[in-house]
């Protein structure tokens, strides 16, 4: 049965609420479809799907922004808090608070933002030998 919202069915609707709820595609999976009798890596591969299927894709994408809005919650600002809280596990060089936080951030904005900012932390990193620890100054468009 298909919902009438977006051409997805009942379930991917579903799968796409709960993965803007807990950000864990695997989980959103389990919320929605029937996995009992599956390994966890075909419950992983079948989430990893769902999330390149393009439908659910923009799907997720159409509710960050009106998550966003109802909160008014602007992406500049969310980053910018990320980037601040990055800067903070770098002082103290806790590695495992950089990895968390990256994460965050590539389900935040999308891999390929992270991954931009993933790439001048890692050009500034290299600067950082000829330089004091400074800030990460990174401009994102998002």
């Amino acid at each position: 049965m298909k919902a009438k919202k977006n051409n997805l069915t009942i379930k991917q609707e579903g799968f796409c609420q709960d993965y803007i709820r807990t950000g864990n595609a695997t989980e959103a999976y389990r919320l929605n479809y029937s996995y009992k009798n599956m390994k966890e890596s075909s419950v992983n591969r079948l989430a990893k799907a769902l999330i390149d299927n393009i439908k659910i894709s923009s799907r997720i994408d159409s509710l960050r922004k009106e998550s966003s809005k109802a909160f008014n919650i602007d992406a500049n600002f969310m980053t910018e808090k990320y980037i601040n809280a990055l800067n903070s596990a770098i002082a103290e060089d806790d590695y495992k608070a950089q990895a968390t936080i990256l994460d965050s951030l590539s389900k935040f904005l999308g891999n390929s933002k992270a991954d931009e900012i993933k790439i001048k932390l890692l050009e500034q990193k290299s600067n950082e030998d000829r330089n004091d620890s400074l800030p990460i100054q990174i401009n994102i468009d998002v």
